[in-house]
């Protein structure tokens, strides 16, 4: 779904570079992502989605759909930043022999994904620069959202939140 809505911002954007930077994004969740995630679990297995996950996915798509573009890429940006972060975080630490999640904390850890970071935070900052004052409240609303949203996913991976019924 992520790959889907990077796609769509791109074919959004009316600046080349903006749109071929999600383009690229979009390719790369394709190479590096999906073959993470098929470390890890059986991504086309609908029900392996948690409850959360699939909340966060649907407000993303919703934002992304229905908004104006500026507000689609600030409720993306918690994606990128706060995986940097924790990347970061992760990678800081003294690494354990033989991690199962070391492929996960280089790609994210790694100066590849920091660059990309950067560039998807100069793209939202030049599109808030851009905006009425409705449409920044409604990017700062998107992005405060989506964070909450961000968290709530890795606390439902690190609780194994699954469907209760």
């Amino acid at each position: 779904m992520y790959k889907k809505l990077l796609a769509i911002l791109g074919s959004k954007c009316d600046d080349d570079d903006e749109c071929q930077f999600f383009f690229d994004s979009a390719t790369g969740v394709l190479e590096v992502e999906q073959a993470l995630h098929l470390t890890y679990s059986d991504v086309n297995d609908a029900d392996a989605l948690s409850p959360t996950c699939e909340l966060y996915t649907s407000y993303l798509a919703k934002s992304v759909y229905s908004q104006p573009l500026s507000v689609g890429i600030a409720a993306i940006l918690p994606c990128f930043t706060i995986y940097k972060a924790v990347g970061d975080f992760i990678l800081a630490q003294p690494q354990v022999e033989g991690n199962p999640y070391q492929d996960w904390i280089n790609t994210y850890g790694g100066e590849e994904f920091a660059q990309s970071t950067a560039r998807a935070v100069e793209i939202a900052n030049r599109h808030a620069s851009l905006c009425d004052d409705a449409t920044l409240e409604k990017m700062n609303a998107a992005f405060i959202k989506a964070s909450k949203l961000e968290w709530m996913f890795w606390d439902s991976a690190f609780n194994k939140e699954e469907w209760v019924i």
